[in-house]
Order: C-alpha cells, then sequence, then structure tokens
C-alpha cells in the first residue's frame, strides 16, 4: 500500500476516550486531543495522517463506531474530523 493517502475520520462527539484505537494503531498515527467533545471526553484525533497505511484496525476495534479510514485521492491524506453523524454518500465530498 505504499504510496497510497488514506483519509482517517473522527467523529468526535461519538468517540468516549477509550484508547483502543490508539493503542491498536501500528504506525502510531493517532492521539488523544487535548479538546473535549460535547460528552467530556478528549477524542481521539490524527495527528500524523501522513503515516496512516490503511491497515483500519482502529476502525475495526472501536467499539462506539467513532473512527473510520478512507482512501484518499489527494497526495497526503485529508484530515475531517466530523461533529456528527457522517453524511449522505451524494452529500460527502
Amino acid at each position: 500500500m505504499s504510496g497510497r493517502s488514506f483519509r482517517v475520520v473522527v467523529l468526535m462527539d461519538r468517540c468516549k476516550g477509550c484508547g483502543i484505537c490508539i493503542s491498536m494503531c501500528p504506525k502510531k498515527v493517532l492521539e488523544f486531543s487535548k479538546d473535549i467533545n460535547n460528552m467530556g471526553y478528549n477524542y481521539a484525533y490524527p495527528a500524523r495522517v501522513e503515516d496512516c497505511i490503511g491497515c483500519r484496525f482502529c476502525e475495526m476495534y472501536c467499539p462506539d463506531f467513532a473512527i473510520y479510514v478512507k482512501p484518499s485521492e489527494q497526495p497526503k491524506a485529508i484530515v475531517k474530523v466530523a461533529r456528527k453523524v457522517p453524511r449522505l454518500p451524494q452529500e460527502q465530498e
């Protein structure tokens, strides 16, 4: 998967700050935010998205379905932190 870039999307108001995604990431892409979401948790965010290899371990192990990974058409992945439930596919981008 070298040369590909990925978009890591965190639905920050779903994240409970459990840290499972952070601990499962083999490339240490994710960190806890210093900011707090609407539920009072420090949510995970992609601090080093350019290191993402697209393994989707974060997505597979998140108990709250608060994170997902998509291939990106951009030369470097774009970080998108969503506050609400994802939009319908036809509304994205």
